[in-house]
């Protein structure tokens, strides 16, 4: 053996050996999902990305793989402009369930080598929101109007109207 690295970060350890003789290269890649971001919020489509590197023969694809499923998602040959190997993924429409969901990579170098990663968990929601309008009245008025949104399916941000659920229509007629 004549190079050996570590690489060091607050909670892990990363060994690579390499081997400089001519003999097979037997070490797996390396590497680690970098996108979705854990414990994100999944709405719409995605980049699945991973990190990796190899001492030896060289990374030769990245599959990734949803909920321990074996047949993959995607399998990528090449880096991006980031120097990820990265694909967008469309989860919607697939049957997939609201909730949480794992996704994790198999890194396979240019001698057959394996490494997968550590899964990252990400929570799917595509249950549009609803909500209830009501006025005051419906009928033809001269006086105000008090419309008052309610009923959320889930937590809402009202982002005009000062924030406030209600809204006061003046003036009608």
């Amino acid at each position: 053996i004549n190079n050996l690295s570590q690489v060091r970060d607050s909670s892990h350890v990363a060994v690579s050996v390499r081997n400089s003789s001519s003999g097979p290269d037997v070490f797996p890649p390396l590497g680690e999902m970098v996108s979705p971001i854990a414990n994100t919020m999944v709405t719409t489509a995605i980049k699945l990305s991973a990190s990796t590197s190899d001492l030896g023969t060289g990374i030769a694809s990245v599959s990734f793989y949803l909920d321990g499923d074996t047949t993959p998602l995607g399998i990528v040959t090449t880096k991006d402009s980031s120097d990820l190997y990265s694909f967008d993924w469309n989860p919607l429409g697939l049957g997939l369930a609201d909730g949480i969901h794992n996704v994790f990579a198999v890194i396979t170098d240019r001698a057959e080598n394996q490494y997968e990663t550590p899964a990252v968990s990400f929570s799917l929601d595509t249950t549009l929101p609803t909500a209830t309008i009501s006025y005051s009245t419906t009928a033809k008025t001269r006086n105000n109007v008090v419309a008052t949104l309610s009923n959320f399916n889930r937590p809402v941000t009202i982002s005009n109207n000062g924030g406030a659920s209600t809204y006061i229509f003046t003036d009608n007629g």
